[in-house]
């Protein structure tokens, strides 16, 4: 007798999703395990090109005040999810990679001498901005959004 596999999903599927795997002796338990609470934050302080890792920080942003101003600006980000989430809200993305290592390179061999300005939650990884501060690189933070 074969026991039935447990697929676990920390976010709930879409039907799409579903369809794509196999019915074969698993079942599958989802649920959306992480929440986020947007943070009030204040963009005085934008430099020249926006950075975005996560489409968290991306909603966040959406319904601030000056985000006509926000979408005037260049944008990088991290993932190709991040990157049409930014382009369907009217955002202009001159670079994105797959991962946060491969953009603080970029940014380093060819953007070093321009400001940046980087979106992110409270518990985002450290990969880019310990990157960028070990090149020299221009930049601060905006914390926007919160993991509850």
């Amino acid at each position: 007798m074969q026991k039935i596999k447990v697929i676990v999903s920390t976010k709930n599927l879409l039907n799409n999703q579903k369809q794509l795997l196999p019915h074969a002796n698993f079942n599958i338990f989802e649920a959306d395990f992480i929440e986020t609470k947007v943070i009030d934050f204040d963009v005085k302080n934008i430099n020249q090109i926006l950075i975005f890792t996560s489409q968290n920080a991306i909603n966040s942003i959406l319904d601030h005040p000056e985000i006509k101003t926000l979408k005037l600006k260049t944008t990088f980000c991290v993932g190709l999810k991040t990157k049409a989430l930014l382009q369907e809200n009217g955002f202009k993305v001159e670079t994105y990679t797959s991962y946060a290592e491969d953009l603080a390179e970029i940014i380093s061999l060819i953007y070093a001498d321009e400001t940046f300005t980087f979106f992110s939650g409270t518990l985002r990884r450290d990969t880019l901005p310990d990157a960028l501060t070990e090149n020299g690189i221009r930049f601060n933070e905006i914390q926007v959004y919160e993991t509850v």
